[in-house]
């Protein structure tokens, strides 16, 4: 990929140009750096703006979506004056509820409500001291915040055509602020204790009167904004309960660095920016059952290396687990083998596009489960051109001899696997062969040489074709295959 930037003003894209010829270029409001337009091709996306807010997105379609976000990004924050002078943030924002909209192209429109809510941290440093003067007033401000007031959503409603009302309602358990045991200067906040609380939770209510309430750990330097517990079902009758723990940075089985950065926000999460901690276990329990889930060991990445999975029923097993990191590409944790430990069995293995020649994607290309293929990735330039190299397998499918079915029509029944990867191959190239329809008479085998060139895509095509079925359950295809998409004469 090639991006072209304004050398006027750096932050103006102008252009992204793939190795394919495939291009999209980008116009601005003048004097901005709001997006006007977005092209591909004929097809063209129209921006609006008001306010610096944007207003519309029109698609090349002629519909498009509409924005009213003006109250949730114009509202601010309020407090009484007093609350500058304090440390422990006492005084509760001022302010009501206020609703943003957004429509669908297709005529649905969600409203979202948002409300000043508070949201306390446990175990906090207590460092607090002068920082500025306002107004001649001298503020005080701890290092860390002991609470965070936000704009939390309260609800969010679905409408439109031919839709009945949906609404999600959002709750949240009250701040429990404390500091850290030791504070000199608490300013009438509450110090923490071994009974204080350490968790919050938020509750959500779906349209159809389902609920589940995820509780977060708020303790500073720990596990704070981590998800601690799921509930789902009925509430205070959940149907299903999961309870999740993380890793601890630096013991042993912990391959990854701690700290993994340093943070410029030094007033915020500096501990949760710079500290890795992933999921060491969760313990989910469902219709009476315990199911198990535990990584015993990390790489230098953070990817769970040895998994045991086990339940309440006395059933368990182990995983070994390998991981491709693309570490230039910012694309890290990519499953390559699953094995398991105790029989040396390969259980479950993966490849992506990259490891075929002439494509950077990173896209999963096949999983493999127990020796059997069952999923194939996306439909790439590479795959196509690694299916149409590949040496030729036919398969014979016999049907149920009836009376009404002939010999002639039995035979019909032959497939081929290659040929349908052909297919594939030449139809995303758009090349003007055409596969076999149900009106086509189908041979009894189809085959695909070996020597067929690899090079079956031109690099820019754009692929718009589109495989045509036949009536029958399975589809047969002519002997060109990937010859009518190369040109090839053999």
């Amino acid at each position: 990929m090639e991006y072209n930037w304004n050398t006027d003003v750096p932050e103006q894209l102008l252009s992204i140009v793939a190795d394919d010829g495939r291009t999209i270029t980008f116009t601005y409001y003048d004097g901005t750096r709001r997006i006007h337009t977005v092209t591909h091709g004929t097809r063209t996306w129209i921006y609006a703006y008001t306010d610096h807010q944007l207003l519309s997105a029109r698609q090349p379609d002629g519909k498009g979506w509409s924005f009213a976000l003006a109250p949730l990004f114009n509202n601010q924050m309020q407090y009484p004056v007093e609350e500058s002078t304090r440390c422990n943030g006492s005084s509760l924002p001022i302010g009501g509820a206020v609703a943003g909209t957004m429509t669908h192209p297709s005529g649905a429109t969600a409203s979202f409500t948002v409300q000043p809510t508070r949201h306390g941290r446990t175990n906090v440093p207590n460092h607090c001291g002068e920082l500025f003067h306002v107004a001649d007033v001298m503020r005080w401000v701890n290092r860390y915040p002991l609470v965070n007031d936000v704009w939390s959503i309260q609800s969010k409603t679905i409408t439109g055509p031919g839709l009945q009302p949906m609404t999600w309602n959002y709750t949240y358990s009250d701040p429990t602020p404390c500091w850290r045991p030791g504070a000199t200067n608490p300013h009438n906040a509450p110090i923490c204790t071994t009974g204080s609380p350490k968790t919050k939770t938020v509750t959500i209510r779906d349209p159809e009167l389902r609920y589940s309430r995820h509780t977060y750990s708020t303790e500073f330097g720990i596990n704070e904004g981590k998800l601690l517990k799921l509930e789902v079902g009925a509430l205070n009758n959940w149907k299903s309960v999961s309870n999740f723990t993380y890793a601890v940075p630096g013991t042993p089985g912990k391959l990854y660095p701690d700290p993994i950065g340093t943070s410029i926000l030094e007033r915020q999460d500096v501990d949760a920016a710079t500290r890795f901690r992933p999921q060491e276990s969760k313990v989910e329990l469902v219709n009476g059952v315990t199911l198990t889930w535990t990584g015993s060991t990390f790489d230098e990445y953070g990817s769970p290396t040895s998994v045991t999975r086990s339940s309440s029923t006395g059933l368990n097993k182990q995983e070994a687990i390998t991981y491709r990191h693309y570490v230039d590409d910012w694309v890290l944790g990519l499953p390559l083998t699953v094995t398991n430990p105790a029989t040396g069995l390969i259980e479950a293995s993966y490849t992506y596009d990259d490891e075929v020649p002439g494509s950077n994607t990173k896209l999963l290309e096949t999983k493999t489960v127990f020796g059997r293929l069952e999923k194939r990735g996306p439909i790439t330039p590479a795959s196509c051109r690694r299916d149409c190299s590949r040496p030729a397998r036919t398969r014979r499918t016999r049907r149920p001899a009836t009376p009404t079915t002939s010999a002639a029509s039995r035979s019909r029944s032959a497939t081929t696997t290659a040929a349908v990867s052909a297919a594939r191959c030449r139809t995303k190239a758009g090349s003007g062969a055409t596969p076999t329809n149900s009106a086509t008479p189908r041979p009894t085998t189809t085959t695909i040489s070996a020597g067929s060139p690899a090079s079956c895509i031109p690099p820019a095509t754009r692929w718009p074709g589109r495989i045509q079925r036949s009536a029958s359950p399975r589809r047969t295809l002519r002997r060109s295959t990937c010859r009518a998409i190369s040109g090839s004469s053999r």
